[in-house]
């Protein structure tokens, strides 16, 4: 990766990284839902190399809305203080 631009070949050198992911975890990375480090450390996303380069490779996708969390809402919930 260079400025944004990704290269990919194909030769018997050693990968600086591979990321293995469920398409479905993929997806949810790559539309900004989930970071690529914490989904590593849930066991969404697994890499075999340098973990910096899967930092990077995030950065070349757009930032996401971040979704609610399930059960979270403005309304108070148990008794208000007076």
């Amino acid at each position: 990766m260079d400025r944004g631009s990704v290269a990919v070949t194909r030769s018997g050198d050693p990968a600086d990284a591979v990321v293995s992911a469920r398409r479905e975890d993929f997806d949810e990375l790559a539309d900004g839902h989930i970071n690529a480090l914490p989904a590593v450390l849930r066991g969404l996303i697994s890499i075999d190399g340098d973990p910096a380069v899967l930092v990077r490779f995030q950065r070349l996708f757009p930032a996401g809305e971040p979704r609610s969390q399930p059960g979270t809402s403005s309304r108070t919930v148990g008794r208000q203080r007076s």
